[in-house]
C-alpha cells in the first residue's frame, strides 16, 4: 500500500487560523502524551531539551509499570493458593499487563503516529473554504467531548479502586492487629509492607503507576477519537463538494471538455488518465420501455414505418368495404348504411 506521507504534497498554508485550529485539536492529546513522555516521539519539532526530558519520564514510567506487573505475577502464580483471590487479580493485574503492552507500543510506533499527525496538520493547512473548515471544527469538537468523557470515567473510576475501596474492604486479622490492603500484591519477601513507612511509599508507589496506566489508556482512546473523527470530517468535505459540482454549472462543461479535448497531442503520461473517460463515453446510457425494447430514434424509425404500412393496409381495406357499400347498400341495415354513408364521404 502506498503511503502519500512519503510523497512531496505542496501544502502551502491557506488557512489563517492555522495555529489557533492545530492547537484546538491536538491540545488535550498534548496534555495527555507529554506526562508520560511520549510526545517528542510524535512530535518532529521537539527539541533536544525535550527529547531528554521524555527519556527520562519514560524510563520512569517504565519502571513503575513493572513494579506492580513482576511482584504480583510472582504473587499469582508462585505464592497464592487460592484459586478464587487468583482470578480476583487477574483483573486488575491484567488492565496493568495490558498498559504497559500499549505503553510500549506507543513508545516503538512513535514516527507512525509521527505520520497521523503530520496528515492532521497537512489537511488542516490546506483548508480554505470558511464552510469546510466549521465541519472540520464541528469534528474536532467531537473528538474533545470523546476525549474528556474516556478521561473522566477512566480517572474517577479508576482512582476511586486504587484509594477509596482499599480502605472500604478493611481485613482485620486478630484483635490487635490490622491488615492494611493494598490495590496490588508487593513484594512481601523484601519489604514489609505493613509497616510505616514502606506501606505509604508502596501505596503512592501503586497510586502513581495507576495514573500511568490510565493515562496510557486514555492517550489510546484519544488517538482513535482525534484520527477518526478527522476522517470523518475529511469525508464530509468531499460529500459536500460532490454536491456542489453536482449542483453548479461545472458538470456541464465536464462533458463538453471530454469530448473537445484533443487528447492525441497530450503527452502519454496525461493521456492515461483520460482511457476511463474515454471507454466510458464508448456506452452511453439506455433507456427501455419495461426493459424489452430500447428508446432510439432507431427504434421510433422502425415502429412508425410499421404504423404507415398498417395504415396503409386500414385504407386499402376502408375502400373495399365502401366500394362494396355501393353495391349492396339497399342489404344493409340502417346503421351501417349511415357509416358506409360517411367513409364513401371521407
Amino acid at each position: 500500500m502506498y503511503d502519500r506521507s512519503y510523497a512531496r504534497v505542496n501544502c502551502q498554508l491557506r488557512n489563517v487560523h492555522y495555529e489557533n485550529d492545530i492547537h484546538y485539536t491536538l491540545q488535550l492529546c498534548k496534555w495527555l502524551l507529554k506526562p508520560i513522555g511520549v510526545w517528542p516521539l510524535v512530535n518532529n519539532r521537539a527539541s533536544k531539551l525535550e527529547q531528554l526530558v521524555s527519556t527520562v519520564l519514560m524510563t520512569t514510567c517504565f519502571s513503575s509499570l513493572l513494579f506492580i506487573v513482576l511482584p504480583s505475577f510472582h504473587h499469582i502464580f508462585f505464592v497464592e493458593k487460592s484459586t478464587h483471590i487468583k482470578v480476583k487479580l487477574l483483573g486488575p493485574v491484567g488492565f496493568c499487563f495490558s498498559s504497559t503492552i500499549k505503553y510500549c507500543c506507543l513508545g516503538l510506533k512513535g514516527p507512525f503516529f509521527e505520520r497521523c499527525i503530520q496528515h492532521v496538520r497537512k489537511d488542516w493547512k490546506m483548508v480554505h473554504d470558511p464552510n469546510y473548515r466549521t465541519i472540520m471544527l464541528k469534528y474536532a469538537t467531537v473528538s474533545r467531548k470523546l476525549i474528556t468523557v474516556c478521561a473522566a470515567f477512566l480517572y474517577s473510576g479508576g482512582m476511586s479502586y486504587q484509594t477509596v475501596m482499599q480502605f472500604l474492604s478493611k481485613d482485620r486479622r486478630g484483635k490487635n492487629y490490622t491488615y492494611r490492603p493494598l490495590a496490588y500484591p508487593s513484594p512481601d519477601s523484601i519489604l514489609d509492607t505493613q509497616s510505616s513507612p514502606t506501606y505509604e511509599i508502596v501505596f503512592f508507589l501503586h497510586c502513581f503507576a495507576a495514573i500511568i496506566m490510565y493515562s496510557v489508556t486514555t492517550v489510546a482512546y484519544s488517538l482513535a477519537a482525534i484520527f477518526v473523527t478527522h476522517i470523518c470530517g475529511q469525508i464530509q468535505i468531499q460529500i459536500a463538494r460532490l454536491q456542489d459540482l453536482a449542483n453548479s454549472s461545472l458538470n456541464r462543461q465536464i462533458g463538453v471538455n471530454s469530448y473537445k479535448i484533443e487528447w492525441y497531442n497530450l503527452p502519454a503520461k496525461n493521456a492515461y488518465d483520460l482511457i476511463l473517460l474515454i471507454s466510458i463515453s464508448q456506452y452511453p446510457p439506455r433507456l427501455t420501455a419495461g426493459k424489452i425494447i430500447d428508446l432510439s430514434l432507431d427504434t421510433f424509425s422502425s415502429v412508425s414505418s410499421k404504423n404507415v404500412v398498417s395504415l396503409s393496409e386500414l385504407t386499402a381495406n376502408s375502400n373495399g368495404l365502401i366500394s362494396f357499400s355501393k353495391y349492396d347498400v339497399e342489404d344493409v341495415p340502417g346503421p351501417l348504411h349511415n357509416l358506409f354513408n360517411y367513409l364513401d364521404q371521407i
